[in-house]
């Protein structure tokens, strides 16, 4: 299965700073990793970046976390993990962020808008 991820925007994220955050995504799919850019001073980040993954196991989920970038540590600020396998075109999803670890099921501030096309057709995508 081909999945191509738009992560387009978030909004209502924590302030991490006296004036916003520096959110940056990390998509992961598959042990693959891709990460956006930083955005400066905002909590309502717009990223419009996209990545493609060649998923041989498309059962397994993907999922994008949301970080504060720090000049010595960032900072977790929320994740989603996706788990459909069905063919979709240009899907649009405005998704809440939980924590990680043993905050798993616990929500966070924000949400998270993606675009989501998928197919087990190569040449669709």
């Amino acid at each position: 299965m081909v999945t191509k991820v738009k992560v387009m925007r978030a909004e209502g994220l924590e302030r991490q700073e006296r004036t916003g955050a520096d959110p940056y995504c990390i998509i992961s799919c598959e042990g693959e990793k891709v990460r956006t850019k930083t955005a400066s001073d905002t909590t309502a980040p717009e990223w419009n970046q996209s990545a493609v993954f060649f998923r041989s196991r498309p059962n397994k989920p993907f999922k994008i976390q949301i970080w504060n970038h720090n000049i010595l540590k960032d900072t977790y600020m929320g994740k989603h993990v996706f788990m459909s396998t069905d063919d979709m075109k240009d899907s649009i999803k405005s998704v809440d962020l939980v924590g990680r670890g043993k905050q798993g099921d616990q929500q966070r501030p924000g949400k998270l808008t993606v675009m989501i096309t998928q197919s087990r057709n190569f040449t669709a995508i």
